[in-house]
């Protein structure tokens, strides 16, 4: 039996242990709020927590565009997408690389001339408008393959037109036969798909680049008669110089005549050889312009009669010497990268 002095130290030892227990249940205590604030600190050091976004503000009433008397009224929309599921079966899927150039008398899609008896008012009979301008400042002349003269090169990038200055022998060879090389400096081509456009249901794409050397000035036009007369031209691209800028225009070269031409508010460079997917949406008194397939600029236009079909020109050109206070001169030495490189050309009826 225990006597009373070993109950009593038995009871000292037990007081011991349960201080130390306690001791260190709240050092357990501590650590464990120790590893928790930790935890948290590193937590939101690693995957910090994202404020949320300030609302977005009002938008800002814009005014009305104000149209000048007697032109056409033009309104710039939103930039959008164009809808691909409104377009039919392309009329014409042509990829320089895949499918090369052809031209129409040898059974392909490509005429090298314009097609349309108004625009042949040249009295040797070589074609109007197969050269722009009328004198040495202005553009080039378009040259045929049959002259021995062929300013298009497929390569693996796409359809290279270039621009060349003409030599004497070449000079010798086109005159006098061709009288509308007078004043030209330049010879370069142009190709136009061997197909009627309706102006009022189609949709044009066209993917091309350029190095936007000064004194350059590539185009992509469609152009149509109305009787007997050159009456609508409607620019996809045309490019001016190095800038990159390509204007969407509208021509009525009829009486009265109508000139509208600008920037596209979603201006893309296309120099520096940066391809970009030009397009034209023609649907009845509108003519939307795209830039990759979003909106650059919609234009209400005077209705283009359904007799009235549009032809679709590709071409490149070089100015001799500044031309409208725009664009030029062209340096000799620049020329050889002055091309205009056309990888893919689409065109679709509207369904």
């Amino acid at each position: 039996m225990a006597t009373p002095s070993q109950i009593a130290s038995a009871q000292r030892a037990l007081d011991r242990a349960v201080a130390k227990s306690k001791a260190a249940d709240a050092a357990a205590k501590t650590a464990r709020t120790v590893v928790a604030a930790a935890q948290a600190a590193l937590g939101a050091l690693l995957w910090p927590v994202k404020p949320a976004p300030a609302p977005a503000p009002p938008p800002t009433p814009q005014p009305a565009p104000v149209t000048p008397p007697g032109a056409p009224a033009a309104t710039i929309t939103p930039p959008g997408r164009i809808d691909m599921e409104n377009l039919g079966p392309p009329s014409l899927d042509w990829v320089a690389s895949r499918d090369g150039l052809h031209l129409a008398r040898n059974g392909g899609p490509w005429l090298t001339r314009r097609p349309y008896a108004a625009q042949n008012d040249d009295p040797a009979g070589d074609g109007w408008k197969n050269r722009e301008g009328g004198n040495s400042e202005n553009m080039a002349w378009y040259a045929d393959a049959e002259l021995g003269m062929n300013p298009f090169v497929v390569q693996p990038d796409g359809l290279h037109i270039s621009v060349r200055e003409f030599t004497p022998s070449q000079r010798a060879r086109c005159w006098p036969a061709q009288p509308s090389i007078q004043g030209m400096a330049f010879w370069s081509g142009q190709i136009i798909p061997n197909l009627r456009i309706n102006p009022q249901s189609a949709y044009i794409s066209v993917k091309a680049k350029t190095s936007g050397v000064m004194g350059q000035w590539p185009a992509v036009c469609l152009y149509g008669a109305h009787g007997d007369q050159f009456a609508w031209e409607l620019d996809i691209l045309e490019c001016m110089g190095p800038s990159g800028a390509s204007a969407c225009s509208f021509h009525k070269w009829t009486p009265p005549q109508v000139h509208d031409s600008a920037l596209p508010t979603m201006a893309v460079p296309n120099s520096n050889l940066v391809a970009v997917e030009f397009g034209l949406l023609l649907t009845p008194g509108r003519a939307r312009w795209y830039r990759n397939e979003v909106l650059a600029r919609d234009l209400q236009i005077d209705v283009i009669p359904d007799a009235d079909p549009l032809y679709l020109q590709i071409c490149n050109q070089a100015v001799k010497a500044q031309a409208w206070g725009a664009v030029g001169p062209m340096a000799m030495a620049d020329l050889p990268r002055a091309d205009l490189i056309v990888e893919a050309v689409r065109i679709y009826p509207l369904i």
